[in-house]
């Protein structure tokens, strides 16, 4: 009786099946849950939660501190792309922009671009008010448009004069002359090398002057803000002794911009001027072969320090964008801005970080970087930035490559340009 109930009542064949299988998955189920909640959050989900953030440099200085905030920060996968120029970078920016396929964050400078990227509405601001008490007044000026702050600053460079100390002590140059300006440095100079030849001396040197790339910056150093002074005269005298270093004094050779430091690596250089971020390379690169000296560019002082500052901006609508404004934060934060110059060479941005750097600082080179950074001029940006960029760097060139230029032309065109 009880058999013949079983097959009656009890499960068929195929219902013990159906039943097995249902255990199978209700087991796999309670260990999937648990061993996921103990990871935190299941594979599909921490994949959607890993945010791509795309950042284009030109200071590959920067990249380190990058990668250090993606260490910090698992969830955000920062995609870096660098450039070889700030050139290259802003006419890349402007295309990509245009073409709808900007970066979620971009490092640019204040030399020009930032005016024409705020008119087409393609920034974020930073500060729709301005406000950031923490940094440096020149440095809020930079990139404020409009009472809005359209660009995180986060480090500052000056033109500075680089000099070998072992070629010019074996030279027996003296270590003690004071230039009262760029002019009074190349007499002194020309008249120091002719005296060499005349004693037949051993000249172990190609270039006894050389300005690198930042033609622009060291010009617009040498200008500042001329208060006293007729700009016309001042702006004729500038474009004058740039002639006169090629033509007249014979210390600088035409056109040696582009691998001048370089070639001040391999000492066919004496003298240097370059952008003060460079030593930061330097340093590295020549690992103790040779000792450099560091000097305030002659005259740079007098009207005050037009400073290079990088920057990062914030493009608008990207599924980055509110990471990439963390990633500003983090740059300007006091942590970052303390190891500035010992990680980047470059100069921080911050007022307490500047003031507790001055109490405490006790390398000579830091803090004349330090010092200088009180000089540091507020410049707006203006539409005519790359204008005036582009028209010093050709007027420059022309200077150097013309026996007879027509200063009083160029004189003109600059000088409605400069601020």
């Amino acid at each position: 009786m009880v058999s013949a109930m079983w097959e009656k009542w009890g499960p068929s064949r195929n219902s013990a099946v159906w039943i097995v299988i249902l255990l199978i998955v209700v087991v796999s189920l309670v260990v999937y849950s648990t061993y996921f909640q103990r990871l935190g959050s299941p594979p599909e989900q921490r994949i959607r939660e890993v945010v791509r953030m795309e950042v284009w440099i030109y200071s590959n200085e920067w990249e380190g501190l990058l990668r250090s905030y993606q260490q910090e920060n698992p969830d955000v996968e920062v995609s870096i792309r660098s450039f070889q120029s700030y050139d290259a970078l802003a006419s890349e920016l402007s295309a990509a922009i245009s073409a709808g396929r900007a970066p979620d964050a971009a490092e640019i400078s204040n030399a020009y671009g930032l005016k024409e990227w705020i008119d087409t509405g393609a920034l974020q601001p930073i500060e729709p008010d301005g406000h950031a008490p923490e940094l440096t007044a020149a440095a809020r000026t930079a990139f404020t448009y409009n009472h809005a702050l359209w660009a995180a600053p986060v480090g500052a460079s000056v033109p500075l004069l680089l000099y070998h100390q072992d070629k010019l002590q074996n030279a027996g140059y003296p270590t003690d002359v004071e230039y009262h300006d760029l002019n009074h440095m190349a007499e002194v100079l020309s008249s120091w090398i002719q005296g060499l030849k005349d004693r037949k001396a051993s000249i172990k040197w190609n270039q006894t002057l050389a300005v690198d790339d930042s033609l622009s910056l060291v010009f617009m150093n040498l200008w500042g803000l001329p208060r006293d002074v007729d700009g016309q005269t001042h702006l004729q005298e500038l474009l004058t002794t740039w002639h006169a270093l090629v033509f007249d004094y014979g210390v600088m050779f035409p056109l040696e911009h582009r691998l001048a430091l370089s070639e001040f690596m391999d000492g066919q250089i004496l003298f240097l001027i370059t952008d003060s971020q460079k030593m930061n390379w330097l340093d590295r690169y020549i690992a103790g072969k040779f000792k450099y000296g560091a000097l305030p560019v002659p005259g740079i002082t007098v009207q005050g320090i037009a400073p290079h500052y990088s920057a990062f901006v914030v493009l608008q609508g990207g599924e980055g964008t509110p990471w990439a404004n963390e990633l500003v934060r983090h740059l300007q934060s006091k942590d970052v801005q303390e190891s500035l110059i010992a990680n980047t060479g470059y100069i921080p941005v911050r007022e307490d970080t500047l003031a507790s750097l001055k109490r405490n600082m006790k390398e000579a080179d830091a803090d004349m970087l330090l010092r200088l950074s009180e000089s540091f001029l507020s410049i707006q940006p203006s539409e005519d930035d790359y204008r005036r960029w582009r028209l010093i760097a050709d007027s420059l060139t022309q200077l150097e490559i013309e026996s007879h230029p027509d200063v009083e032309r160029m004189t003109a065109e600059l000088l409605p340009l400069l601020p």
